[in-house]
């Protein structure tokens, strides 16, 4: 069943358009590719909830269309239809396949072997991959020389939550453009009719620190009151003044995913700001970045389809939150 969510960002798909809030960094990128200037690789990084994904697939789109006008893709011509229906040939995706948290180097070896042929289309061909710091060494090691000496209309689109986690060598071989937050007026006029009103909507970008897909799937879960006393329960974990036992108790009739979600967010919020925007040494953070990359893991194999005993998750989560963050 579909959701608001995914409602939403399909309608932009269909649209060919980044969603509202990315307006301006749409334009800066298509106005380096109509001038020649695009470099071939892109880097997009910025929190979770900001839409990237959906930014990368709107700039595919646009890159393989045979027709784009005015800064955005046609909609109408065979590869714009082949990009909707996610069946170009010449856009290749990469992300952790099922029970895997990794990109593999089979994977990523499969797909650069493929783009040495000519490009089917439109002569542009796209490699998405997504979240990029999933990629190993070897794999990231793989894509250097590519990135370095890439062919004709090749364009790389890595999106990173997580920059920082990403091999310094493969950083310096792209362009980096960051998705910040945006100001609530430009997100209000999109996520109000889908959430209830402008105060629900307010309320949910408040939670999630203005990550308006994160308020959206808030939004699926019960709204900002039923996320506000989550959070109040994270942080009496932390305090002390409810056990790990008792959050469980909180957390019952939210889907594990949805949980997991969450706490990759109070980490971000309770570690200095935002965990994907640190590139220095994380020492100071260490449990915390360590229990992030485990939430990251797991949340790969649970939304891969995998389904572990959610009991028994949540008390191990809640006992382990308690351990990274804890005083």
């Amino acid at each position: 069943m579909a959701t608001r969510e995914t409602v939403a960002i399909g309608e932009a798909r269909r649209m060919q358009l980044a969603l509202p809030w990315q307006a301006s960094l749409w334009q800066q990128i298509v106005t380096q590719h109509d001038s020649g200037r695009l470099p071939h690789g892109v880097l997009l990084v910025g929190d979770a909830g900001l839409g990237k994904r959906c930014f990368a697939e709107a700039l595919s789109q646009f890159l393989l269309c045979q027709y784009p006008d005015s800064g955005a893709a046609c909609g109408k011509c065979k590869a714009c239809e082949l990009c909707m229906s996610g069946t170009h040939p010449d856009l290749y995706t990469l992300s952790p396949q099922e029970k895997s948290v990794v990109i593999k180097i089979d994977d990523l070896r499969a797909v650069l072997q493929s783009i040495q042929q000519t490009a089917q289309i439109s002569g542009a061909r796209v490699i998405m991959i997504e979240p990029a710091e999933s990629m190993n060494l070897s794999s990231a090691n793989a894509l250097l020389k590519h990135l370095e000496e890439p062919g004709a209309d090749t364009y790389f689109l890595l999106v990173s939550h997580r920059p920082g986690a990403l091999p310094a060598t493969v950083r310096s071989r792209c362009q980096r453009y960051t998705l910040g937050t945006p100001a609530q007026e430009e997100v209000i006029p999109w996520l109000a009719p889908l959430c209830g009103g402008k105060t629900a909507a307010v309320d949910l970008l408040r939670l999630t620190r203005g990550r308006p897909l994160a308020a959206l799937a808030i939004a699926e879960q019960g709204g900002a009151e039923t996320e506000q006393v989550l959070l109040e329960g994270f942080d009496k974990l932390l305090t002390g003044d409810i056990t790990p036992s008792q959050l469980v108790g909180l957390l019952k009739g939210r889907s594990l995913e949805s949980v997991v979600i969450r706490m990759l967010q109070y980490v971000e919020a309770h570690v200095s700001g935002s965990l994907p925007q640190i590139d220095g040494d994380p020492s100071k953070h260490a449990p915390a970045l360590q229990f992030y990359s485990r939430l990251e893991q797991l949340h790969r194999r649970v939304s891969g389809g995998q389904n572990p005993n959610a009991t028994l998750t949540l008390e191990d989560l809640s006992i382990s939150l308690k351990e990274a963050l804890g005083r």
